[in-house]
């Protein structure tokens, strides 16, 4: 085949090309006529190995029909075009320039809105107020002033005082158990937790308490701001001393608790108990108090 049946078959759409080469009625009879029976049995044994085939092309069949479709648009273009169409498809497609993206703009938040300003009544009414509780603040303190709460404040014998009522019963037994009645009252019975106390149980005075302590020698402030700050030293320390005693039989020795009675014995043992009993009485003349 010359160049220029070449060139001219080029510009010859593929189905048109493929009925160029089509074998005629008549050709195809001469053929069959000379093959002869070695025709035949080729085409028996293509037949059956056509039938075996045939189950499994099946299966493919569907598949390839997609892709039939594909090239079927194919047959009617031109071979200069198709090979046109094919080096522009193999070709690389050049790439996207990527955009760079501008940052978003910030969203600005919200301003908070200004807080409205109280006014000056409310600011002059707010004042007046605080004035006031103030002022009640202290005349409620002045009515407060008492005896015990001056000369614990202000005093030395008052801390004696507060020590001792914390821990007296380590320093004198009361009520003496020799001031009470040997035989419990006719229709009372003995008040637990405070020996000498009978409550009536029976008869007209049900109810009724009859109490034998000797509230001279009771433990509190008025009896002990009534002894000297000496008396008050010494029943103090012997206090502390036997409550450390027991302590240290119910817990061992070296606790929190020991050490703060060795602190106290300390500042008890040095203290001027002359110049203590002084310093009490000007505390209680310039309150203008008296010990009832």
């Amino acid at each position: 085949m010359s160049s220029s049946e070449f060139d001219s078959e080029e510009d010859l759409p593929i189905a048109a090309l493929g009925k160029r080469y089509e074998v005629t009625d008549d050709e195809s009879d001469e053929a069959e006529f000379d093959g002869g029976d070695k025709y035949e049995e080729d085409n028996e044994e293509s037949e059956e190995e056509y039938e075996d085939a045939f189950i499994a092309d099946e299966d493919a069949t569907e598949k390839d029909d997609s892709e039939d479709d594909d090239y079927s648009d194919d047959d009617d273009v031109p071979l200069k075009d198709l090979k046109t169409k094919n080096t522009s498809s193999s070709s690389p497609s050049p790439k996207k320039s990527s955009k760079s993206k501008s940052p978003a703009a910030k969203k600005k938040k919200p301003s908070s809105a200004k807080k409205a300003k109280p006014s000056k009544s409310k600011k002059a009414a707010a004042k007046k107020k605080k004035k006031k509780n103030i002022e009640m603040n202290k005349t409620s303190a002045s009515t407060l002033v008492t005896a015990s709460s001056e000369l614990y404040s202000k005093s030395e014998k008052g801390r004696l005082i507060q020590s001792l009522l914390c821990r007296w019963w380590y320093a004198y037994t009361w009520p003496d158990p020799s001031s009470l009645p040997e035989d419990t009252p006719k229709n009372y019975d003995a008040f637990d937790g405070f020996p000498g106390v009978y409550v009536c149980t029976s008869g007209d005075d049900v109810g009724k308490i009859k109490d034998y302590r000797d509230k001279s020698a009771c433990p509190n402030f008025n009896n002990f701001s009534r002894k000297t700050s000496e008396i008050l030293q010494e029943l103090l320390l012997t206090a502390i001393k036997n409550q450390r005693e027991a302590l240290i039989q119910a817990e061992g020795s070296g606790t929190t608790t020991e050490r703060e009675l060795k602190d106290l014995e300390k500042w008890a043992t040095k203290l001027n108990v002359k110049k203590a009993e002084k310093d009490a009485a000007k505390v209680l003349k310039v309150a203008k108090l008296t010990i009832s």
